[in-house]
């Protein structure tokens, strides 16, 4: 198995448990694909990544939110921020579990060091 298919998967099954404090109106985007909207735009490093993709959507009809992270719907920016600033981090502890289990060698701890941040 894939490591980065068992991290997106583990995460977007913690992001779909995510409380939806839309009130009466539900809705039309998952609250999988904030928390998947939120994790591209870091992983992709672009603050501009999803307007982008929201672009290439529009005019290929497909954008590699879909195809790379499984995002259904993307939300803007300010959107995310809306609905997941109110998210205990805590609710983010178990989505490597899948990972975990399917690969008998990953790490406890991951370091990830970004270019321009001090190591």
């Amino acid at each position: 198995m894939k490591l980065l298919p068992s991290l997106l998967s583990g995460l977007k099954t913690v992001c779909a448990a995510f409380p939806d404090l839309r009130k009466g109106r539900g809705g039309n985007i998952a609250m999988a694909d904030f928390g998947l909207s939120a994790f591209a735009m870091f992983f992709m490093q672009s603050a501009s990544f999803l307007s982008f993709q929201r672009l290439l959507e529009k005019g290929q009809g497909r954008s590699n939110c879909q195809s790379l992270f499984g995002i259904e719907k993307i939300p803007s920016d300010n959107y995310i921020r809306d609905m997941l600033d109110e998210a205990a981090p805590a609710l983010l502890a178990t989505s490597s579990a899948p990972a975990r289990a399917a690969e008998p060698h990953f790490p406890d701890e991951v370091l990830i060091i970004s270019p321009g941040c001090p190591s």
